[in-house]
């Protein structure tokens, strides 16, 4: 039988053997733990806070204005900035392309630089002085008020002027009229003489068997623009498309008979399209100096349920 000698090992018995002491990662765990949590939360609740600023910044954020100092524009000392050594120089082509630039046709020399004292110049803005105001003193409108009357003159004019009316009163007693100076009229005014030049026309001089149609029929071929001589970029209004020209040409003279106060210096465009292998021809008025002058007319129109666009000539 083996016997083991207790003392030749203390580490696994007897009474000189010592214990191993805890390693030193345990003891610091949970001090690591605790410090993670607490800047997690210190990270979550720096973000709330964040987001919530950044959302209210707009209603919360009192706005500040404060005055530049100094002038608001200034001229820089080298209005060209930095440059290049040969810039604008031919001897750039060659080193680029390899040849000699033809020589130019026209030479412009630059413009001198701006003067911005002399552009702009400072307007004097008037001083206003506080303090009281005097009520009953007149405001200053830059309008010369009028001299008060010498009272000698005045007494004078207003004796002259009852002479006047007395005897004008004593000529109209032994004449039978009435004076100028009174109130109402001295004469009752006789209408002025038709001129000479108007001709006036009886019911018996139209022919009412005669169409309706024909009597603007002059007018209406004369007041029509040529498409060909009307400039690109007029400003027009279209009325509609139609099949034919004369269909076109008799919703003009429908549309002149019932606007022809709203017609006045407008003249009618009669303009042919093609779309799909289909020709048609639209209607239009030209005389117009904007964009805003083509709507208000077109309002007329829109508000009687008619068609009316306003366009450009193409």
């Amino acid at each position: 039988m083996t016997v083991y000698d207790s003392d030749a090992y203390p580490a696994y018995g007897g009474e000189d053997s010592v214990e191993n002491p805890a390693p030193f990662g345990r003891a610091v765990a949970p001090l690591v733990t605790w410090t993670g949590a607490v800047a997690s939360l210190a990270l979550v609740a720096g973000l709330g806070l964040w987001g919530y600023n950044l959302a209210m910044r707009d209603v919360t954020g009192i706005p500040v204005i404060q005055a530049l100092e100094g002038p608001m524009r200034v001229q820089p000392d080298d209005p060209g900035g930095r440059q290049a050594d040969h810039q604008g120089l031919a001897v750039n082509v060659v080193k680029a392309q390899g040849v000699a630039a033809a020589p130019v046709d026209k030479i412009v020399l630059a413009p001198p630089p701006i003067d911005l004292s002399t552009a702009t110049p400072a307007q004097p803005v008037p001083l206003v002085q506080d303090g009281p105001r005097d009520a009953t003193a007149p405001e200053e409108t830059g309008i010369p008020l009028p001299e008060e009357p010498n009272r000698e003159q005045a007494t004078v004019l207003a004796v002259e002027a009852l002479i006047s009316d007395l005897v004008a009163e004593e000529e109209a007693a032994q004449n039978g009229t009435v004076p100028n100076t009174k109130p109402g009229i001295a004469r009752s005014p006789r209408p002025a003489a038709r001129p000479e030049a108007v001709a006036f026309a009886s019911r018996a001089s139209f022919d009412l068997s005669a169409p309706t149609a024909a009597m603007p029929a002059v007018m209406r071929v004369a007041a029509f623009a040529d498409p060909e001589s009307i400039a690109t970029g007029t400003r027009m209004v279209q009325f509609g498309a139609y099949d034919d020209a004369d269909t076109a040409e008799a919703e003009w003279v429908r549309i002149a008979e019932t606007f022809s106060p709203y017609l006045e210096g407008k003249n009618p465009v009669i303009q042919q399209a093609e779309r799909a292998g289909r020709s048609f021809y639209r209607l239009r008025a030209m005389g117009f100096e904007d964009l805003a002058d083509a709507r208000r007319f077109c309002s007329v129109f829109l508000a009687e349920d008619l068609a009316c666009i306003p366009v450009v000539y193409k």
